[in-house]
């Protein structure tokens, strides 16, 4: 059975790394993993990742960093550990710094 990866990443636009993150999860052996994406709902890494026939999770990630996303916080880490426990994940894999205290 594939160990099952899930990505976190918290915007859907395409930068530098979320080009990383499409060249990684493109370069898996599916025989031996399955990534999983946890990100918002729309955008062009959303559309990528439904072309690669990756699954997506829509997950809104406050940015911890602004104080009025601070409250939002421990809901987004709870909604982390429901897809963990949901989707029997073997390894969290944060793609970019600011969504690390998410993981």
């Amino acid at each position: 059975m594939p160990a099952r990866i899930l990505f976190l990443h918290g915007i859907t636009m395409i930068g530098g790394a979320e080009t990383d993150l499409l060249r990684l999860i493109g370069g898996l052996n599916r025989n031996n993993f399955y990534p999983i994406v946890a990100c918002p709902r729309e955008g062009l890494l959303v559309e990528e990742l439904k072309a690669l026939q990756v699954p997506v999770c829509q997950l809104n990630l406050p940015a911890w960093r602004k104080l009025n996303e601070r409250l939002r916080f421990p809901i987004a880490v709870s909604n982390v550990v429901r897809l963990i426990y949901k989707h029997r994940i073997d390894l969290v894999h944060v793609n970019d710094f600011w969504w690390s205290p998410h993981g």
